[in-house]
């Protein structure tokens, strides 16, 4: 099976642990994973970004065809997606059919993070089969990285 996880990091956030950790558990069991990181082409804070029409990436997502799971990770902001994230994913073409998983990290709460890009992604026409939410007020231990390394699993459960 082949896997992308497209995510977005702040610099020190938790999402690049988070999306190499799921990367390696992929690996583990057998399955080829692509980490694709999601960079805007203008550096702006998150309230910026929130007030923006478009958002432009400095990197175009590749086909999502020759994936057979898309995973999607996003910072928490304001109890939802990070709007780098929300503007990314409503650029998507291919989604239609498509299994999508997603994942948030955060110091708190995490909102309506997950409704909230799962329903973008389902009003696309994609299947939403998993996710997960990590919060972790400091740099994530072993301990907040149980639930990451078992998700892989759950999601290739889940694909079968």
């Amino acid at each position: 099976m082949k896997i992308l996880i497209a995510f977005y990091s702040r610099d020190g956030d938790n999402a690049n642990t988070v999306a190499e950790n799921l990367k390696n558990g992929f690996s583990e069991l057998g399955h080829s994973a692509e980490l694709f990181k999601i960079i805007p082409s203008l550096k702006a804070t998150a309230a910026d970004y929130a007030k923006m029409k478009s958002i432009g990436f400095e990197n175009a997502p590749p086909g999502l065809d020759e994936f057979d799971l898309i995973i999607l990770g996003t910072p928490v902001h304001s109890f939802s997606p990070h709007p780098v994230v929300d503007s990314f994913t409503r650029t998507l073409t291919g989604v239609e059919n498509k299994k999508f998983a997603i994942f948030c990290t955060s110091v708190a709460l995490a909102g309506t993070t997950v409704q909230s890009l799962s329903g973008i992604l389902v009003t696309m026409g994609a299947d939403v089969i998993g996710s997960l939410s990590v919060k972790s007020l400091f740099e994530l231990n072993e301990e907040k990285l149980k639930p990451v390394k078992k998700f892989p699993a759950l999601l290739i459960e889940k694909m079968s």
